[in-house]
């Protein structure tokens, strides 16, 4: 792609984006007639996709049993296209689409995932996740990554307890590197005071990166109707290769309407293999717009990085990007 500002590319797909709002919002000059049979065909499409995602994912749930009939099956089908730049005009355009299939079919809540996507409720306009933010441990970026591969996720609920068990074990691909990974996490919400807590033990193996075991602990607070404070910390050590892993965050949600939230995040991250005992530093904030009906949306993601073995100069990057969402979930 040729050289271009950044910062012009940003306003032209934001005025891009004004331009759609303002056609999806109002009639304008354009009949009737026709502004019904376009959102009767844009309807009529996304209906297809959504039920399509069912479909897939009931067909796949009788393989492992009934059907639970009393539940909605929450398959979904997501596409996202996007810009990703940075400050020195380096810019490339990606796709991708993913699916996930939902699998209840025993009624003791034991369910089974087949996906390709990372676990961070993205498009869900409710709901977003510090938790699921992917960091510099190679397994559970592999896991937790977008172009993860495929995985089978079991969820148990452990009878008379409030533990709860999940276990993805699948692979994942680079070209033609296939590398299978387990990861088992137990997991357990506290209430104290105004805040939320989940302690998370986990055990991971992966040929590459053999045993690890770790901890990880979330927090949640709701500081007023609109905004929410979450905290993350992870600490893992291999025993196989010796490396310890930490990473810590901390994301602000800000709902700005019910169709715009913001989010402002800072993490830090490292490992025992690194320089410094703080490698990367990196903090960001996204802007994230719900275009049309509760499948559609738009986001703007600017990031800075800062990064030890660059004496923690910046690095700045920008993602600006289109999400939708098909299926009963996002209905």
């Amino acid at each position: 792609m040729p050289s271009t500002s950044p910062w012009l590319l940003t306003a032209c797909l934001l005025a891009c984006l004004t331009i759609t709002t303002q056609v999806l919002a109002t009639t304008g000059n354009t009949p009737s007639s026709e502004v019904s049979a376009l959102s009767s065909g844009v309807a009529q499409s996304r209906d297809l996709l959504g039920n399509t995602a069912t479909a897939i994912g009931t067909g796949l749930d009788s393989l492992f049993g009934t059907p639970d009939t009393a539940r909605s099956n929450r398959s979904s089908l997501i596409f996202r296209t996007g810009i990703f730049f940075d400050d020195i005009d380096a810019s490339s355009l990606f796709n991708s689409v993913s699916f996930r299939a939902d699998l209840p079919s025993t009624a003791e809540r034991l369910e089974l995932y087949i996906r390709a996507q990372r676990e961070d409720n993205i498009g869900d306009v409710e709901g977003t996740s510090v938790s699921n933010t992917p960091d510099n441990d190679p397994t559970r970026r592999s896991i937790e990554s977008g172009d993860a591969g495929l995985f089978l996720r079991l969820i148990k609920d452990i009878p008379g307890t409030q533990w709860q068990n999940i276990l993805d074990t699948g692979f994942t691909a680079d070209g033609m590197d296939i590398e299978f990974i387990s990861y088992l996490r137990f997991s357990r919400s506290y209430h104290y005071k105004s805040w939320q807590l989940q302690p998370e033990p986990t055990i991971i193996w992966g040929p590459e990166n053999g045993l690890g075991l770790g901890i990880n602990v979330h927090a949640q607070t709701q500081l007023d109707s609109n905004t929410t404070l979450q905290s993350s910390t992870r600490i893992t050590r291999y025993f196989d290769n010796d490396t310890d892993y930490y990473s810590h965050g901390w994301k602000l949600i800000k709902h700005l309407s019910p169709d715009l939230r913001a989010s402002y995040n800072f993490r830090v991250f490292s490992d025992s293999e690194a320089d410094s005992t703080l490698d990367t530093l990196e903090l960001s904030a996204s802007l994230r717009r719900r275009v049309h009906d509760n499948w559609l949306f738009f986001s703007v993601t600017p990031a800075s990085r800062h990064k030890s073995d660059n004496d923690y100069q910046r690095d700045f990057s920008i993602t600006v990007q289109f999400e939708a969402k098909f299926g009963p979930r996002y209905e």
